[in-house]
């Protein structure tokens, strides 16, 4: 997945249907949210329903991440959040 910085639009992030929308929206939110206190999802995906399986529905993967990675995303959302309780 490309870097980003900044705000993105699920259109950008996700190259999918129209008919998921919504997902790619909650998706996107999530990712703006955590990516503006800090904290970068790099492995943020859309899984889609399974025709073969009991999953029905689209799910949004946040990722699989190293220890020392959680620990920093972590420490930059315990940043921001100290920031707002001492601003």
């Amino acid at each position: 997945m490309p870097e980003f910085s900044g705000k993105v639009d699920w259109k950008d992030l996700f190259g999918m249907t129209d008919d998921q929308e919504v997902v790619r929206v909650a998706a996107a939110r999530i990712y703006n949210v955590l990516n503006s206190m800090g904290v970068e999802l790099s492995n943020i995906d859309i899984i889609d329903p399974c025709d073969n399986c009991y999953r029905k529905s689209s799910r949004i993967s946040l990722g699989i991440y190293d220890v020392s990675d959680v620990d920093e995303m972590s420490e930059k959302a315990e940043e921001f959040l100290q920031e707002l309780e001492s601003g």
